[in-house]
């Protein structure tokens, strides 16, 4: 069942957006999906990323709820998101995950999702720059081939 026009509710000011949700709720349930992603993605348009990140996860749009959440320096809402998917999706969010726990200065997480990025060097390159040789070593014998561990 198509309502035209209730997708043109999706404009500012957020009470309208509100409302043609409630109304997609009891009029065509199946809507509801497209009017919150539509949502998210007004909200993500006018860099209110915050707000959009509800609306992607409602509307099942991970990957957007993810991207938005990155922005937003929601590093741990995106990373909640980012763990419950399968790992070839969240491949690409594994090595920013890295990055930002490592400027956070929390090199456990951080070696977490390096190591998930298939990223073992970045690893043991942290672990170094933060003078840990111990958490490096530990890293670069469990992780690297023989012709890495003996560069290192």
């Amino acid at each position: 069942m198509s309502f035209p026009g209730l997708t043109a509710l999706l404009s500012p000011p957020t009470h309208a957006c509100r409302k043609a949700v409630e109304l997609a709720r009891q009029i065509s349930p199946a809507s509801v999906v497209t009017l919150e992603e539509e949502w998210g993605d007004w909200l993500a348009s006018q860099k209110q990323m915050d707000a959009a990140i509800n609306h992607f996860i409602e509307a099942g749009s991970t990957l957007k709820a993810i991207e938005a959440a990155i922005a937003a320096r929601q590093f741990t809402k995106a990373a909640g998101i980012v763990d419950f998917l399968e790992p070839a999706k969240a491949q690409p969010y594994y090595r920013r995950m890295g990055q930002h726990y490592e400027e956070a200065n929390n090199r456990q997480e951080a070696e977490r999702y390096m190591l998930r990025a298939g990223a073992p060097m970045d690893a043991v390159e942290m672990w170094m720059r933060a003078g840990n040789w111990e958490a490096a070593q530990k890293v670069a014998r469990g992780y690297l081939s023989e012709d890495e561990l003996h560069q290192f």
